[in-house]
């Protein structure tokens, strides 16, 4: 015998009101809204423009991203230094939502701080990796009159 859905919540595959399914492109493992496309993607930022209305795209995004602050104003939405769920979870974004009409636009800005990657020389000693950076094992210059 067939189970009645419940009266209470709409079947899964149903969307809610204002609601955007997800579309095919992923800009840093965010899945773009439906409707939304790439239109500039540059080493660290990335524009996406879609005829959506603003509310509904930075619904869609702050369910796809981990955020404690959300930053409203009159001119746009900034959702700043979040993860994106589906992405890599060692790298920051700030997400802009600007309204440009009867469109939307979601400029998506990789913040991630850079990190040194030096590699290790494991045959030296602390006093020589101190000196190589240019001080004293004790962290003072070894030339005062040039400091970096």
């Amino acid at each position: 015998m067939p189970v009645a859905p419940s009266a209470e919540r709409p079947p899964l595959d149903r969307l809610g009101p204002g609601e955007i399914p997800p579309g095919t492109e992923t800009v840093y493992g965010l899945v773009l809204p439906r409707g939304m496309k790439v239109i500039a993607h540059f080493p660290g930022i990335a524009h996406a423009v879609g005829a959506l209305s603003p509310e509904d795209v930075a619904n869609y995004v702050r369910d796809r991203v981990v955020v404690s602050r959300v930053e409203l104003g009159a001119a746009e939405t900034v959702f700043p230094r979040v993860r994106i769920k589906d992405g890599d979870p060692e790298k920051l974004f700030d997400i802009e939502v600007i309204p440009l009409g009867d469109r939307t636009k979601l400029v998506i800005k990789d913040m991630t701080p850079p990190t040194a990657h030096v590699p290790i020389d494991k045959t030296m000693t602390d006093a020589e990796r101190w000196k190589r950076a240019g001080y004293n094992p004790d962290g003072t210059p070894l030339d005062p009159n040039k400091l970096r």
